[in-house]
């Protein structure tokens, strides 16, 4: 043995171990490949980066005080994944951190530039089914533009600029189903207001508008004789020429009334037995083409003729009385008429005598008379009367005449 183990090979022993742990030390140093498990009681600390082509088990906490990127599915069993809390938003954080924000109780999301909440635990938007909603349908409230919900509004939606449009609604290609509607139940009947795949609008209660209306083609208003058309506006204006067709079997089918418990002042009526429409004044049934129940006035008429003759612009009557005058034997003198209440320049009159024309003539002459030879309008309430004595002396005349006038 002693032989065997010389002085000589002591030497190159203890030199080959030496060299082996020397190889060794630099290739862990460098690498390490471990193809069993690794058990520590301890803490393992790596300041390189670890890569872990199997799976990462922590039976405990796993603490992560850097960032970390994890690729293909993450599964969380048993325990939950706690977000890191701060009370204010990080900085200097890279697109896609999320974090917990412990003072407002919201999760936050950083897209790069902005931090954004994507999730609250005071109550929002959450998964019921296979449906979105509200985790409380009665204080929950959406806003898009705006962080203000108008009044009870359950969902408001609000420009962010003068360019921008608050709703658009598009249909599919061929819509037939409607656009728009609102309803007041879950009935598909009960539609308060709705758009049909056509652009029309349908409302089932009254409509108000404050402003103007402008309608292209025809329009209906009421479906029913019940039906009632109001128009409050002072003025009626058409803008081209205008034609109004009634029914000709509708009896009364037009009438213009202050109020529905009197007589209509103006009613069209089309009584079936009729060829042509009666219009009546104060009537509801005119015996006649044209009737006027009351006093009936005009600045001007037309009876027969054209617009030159026959055009009637006032007509008067009543009685005047002749001024006293002595009139000559078998001759004609000019006697004034007064007392013609209305009459001007402008009339045209007729004048009869009556029973109080007389003359102041001797009881001999039995047979004395006066005649009316033409009548005048001269004055203003007056009329010139132009009489002829046919008794042989001198007379004077006196009385009252009736008298028509027309201008």
């Amino acid at each position: 043995m002693k032989k065997f183990i010389t002085n000589k090979n002591v030497y190159s022993v203890v030199l080959s171990v030496v060299l082996s742990f020397a190889f060794v030390a630099a290739s862990v140093f460098a690498s390490s490949t471990i193809s069993t498990n690794i058990s520590t009681d301890g803490t393992l600390s790596v300041s390189g980066i670890t890569t872990a082509n199997g799976a990462l088990h922590a039976s405990t906490t796993m603490v992560v005080t850097g960032a970390s990127t994890l690729y293909g599915t993450t599964t969380i069993m048993a325990q939950p994944l706690v977000l890191g809390m701060m009370a204010t938003s990080p900085n200097g954080q890279t697109e896609g951190t999320i974090f917990y924000d412990s003072t407002n109780k919201i999760i936050k999301l950083y897209d790069g530039t902005s931090w954004f909440t994507v999730a609250t635990s005071t109550g929002g938007a959450v998964l019921s089914g296979s449906r979105i909603q509200f985790s409380d349908l009665t204080t929950n409230f959406i806003t898009f533009g705006t962080t203000t919900p108008q009044g009870a509004s359950v969902m408001t939606l609000e420009a962010t600029s003068t360019l921008a449009i608050p709703l658009t609604l598009v249909g599919y290609e061929s819509q037939s189903a409607n656009l728009f509607q609102a309803k007041t139940t879950s009935l598909a009947s009960d539609n308060v207001l709705f758009i049909n795949s056509a652009g029309g609008i349908f409302g089932s209660s009254t409509a108000q508008f404050t402003g103007a209306i402008t309608t292209y083609g025809s329009d209906i208003f009421g479906d029913a004789i019940g039906d009632t058309l109001t128009v409050n506006s002072g003025v009626m204006a058409m803008g081209n020429t205008a034609t109004t067709t009634i029914q000709d079997n509708k009896v009364n089918s037009w009438s213009i009334a202050t109020s529905t418990s009197i007589t209509p002042s103006f009613t069209i009526n089309t009584n079936t037995d009729d060829a042509n429409a009666r219009i009546g004044i104060n009537t509801l049934s005119p015996n006649t083409t044209f009737e006027v129940v009351g006093t009936a006035s005009s600045t001007s008429l037309i009876v027969g003729g054209d617009s030159t003759n026959g055009t009637l612009a006032g007509m008067i009557f009543g009685t005047c009385n002749i001024v006293t005058k002595s009139i000559a034997a078998t001759s004609t003198a000019g006697v004034a008429c007064t007392s013609a209440t209305g009459i001007t320049t402008s009339y045209k009159v007729f004048v009869q005598a009556t029973s109080s024309l007389a003359a102041h003539v001797s009881p001999a002459n039995t047979t004395s008379e006066f005649v009316i030879i033409g009548a005048s309008s001269t004055a203003i309430d007056t009329i010139g009367v132009q009489i002829f004595n046919q008794i042989g002396e001198a007379t004077s005349t006196y009385g009252t005449l009736n008298f028509w006038a027309v201008r």
